[in-house]
């Protein structure tokens, strides 16, 4: 796969502009159409990711009685899809002309990682959860992709910046979903931690459908 030479994309001349400030470069992303988003769509993704990664091994342990040895293999399981997800996503999206939009994909893969995470923590066969696991992290490394990706076209002049605060969005996504989900399931059990994670969900693919294909 890293070998495989993918087709050519559209590169946009570089051209001589000015520098913004670092208050000035914000207020110029937050007008550029999608960006703001994008960006919503890449922190509410990623809370609610890294809410249901940081219960996994005690809901495998609880549901499934499954010792750390045989988790690894579901660790293993999970990072593989993700990798692969997000890998292919890429190169699907740098073709010249891929068969489906970007913006289209986002959505796509926001409903079904939606529907898998949820089902997840409602599932009581060991396959059925192991194939969860894999459909969710499919699903949300092909919406990491396809938010970098849009938002690299969309922000040529402002890349740094639309990329520092995806990662500074997604960093801030990692403790807030895990405590959240902490919330849920010291509420209601699994499934309000699957309420909480799903209306996170909700929240980037609500995002998402306010991304519009530019004219």
């Amino acid at each position: 796969m890293f070998f495989v030479k993918g087709g050519r994309s559209h590169r946009e001349p570089v051209r001589d502009t000015p520098r913004l400030g670092y208050g000035a470069s914000f207020k110029a992303l937050a007008a550029v159409p999608g960006a703001v988003p994008l960006l919503s769509v890449a922190l509410l993704r990623t809370a609610a990711f890294m809410g249901y990664l940081a219960y996994l091994a005690a809901f495998y342990d609880e549901r499934f009685e499954l010792s750390p040895g045989p988790f690894a293999l579901v660790w293993t399981l999970s990072g593989t899809a993700f990798f692969l997800g997000n890998l292919l996503t890429g190169r699907a999206m740098s073709a010249a002309a891929p068969r489906i939009t970007a913006e289209r994909m986002m959505t796509l893969a926001l409903v079904v990682g939606l529907a898998a995470l949820v089902g997840f923590f409602f599932t009581h066969t060991l396959w059925l959860a192991l194939l969860l696991t894999a459909v969710t992290a499919a699903a949300h490394a092909t919406v990491a992709a396809c938010v970098t990706t849009l938002l690299v076209r969309r922000c040529p002049t402002l890349r740094g910046t639309a990329l520092s605060i995806n990662a500074a969005g997604m960093s801030f996504g990692v403790f807030a979903g895990a405590a959240l989900g902490g919330v849920g399931l010291g509420l209601a059990g699994y499934p309000g931690t699957a309420l909480a994670l799903g209306a996170l969900t909700l929240g980037a693919l609500l995002a998402a459908l306010r991304v519009r294909r530019p004219a």
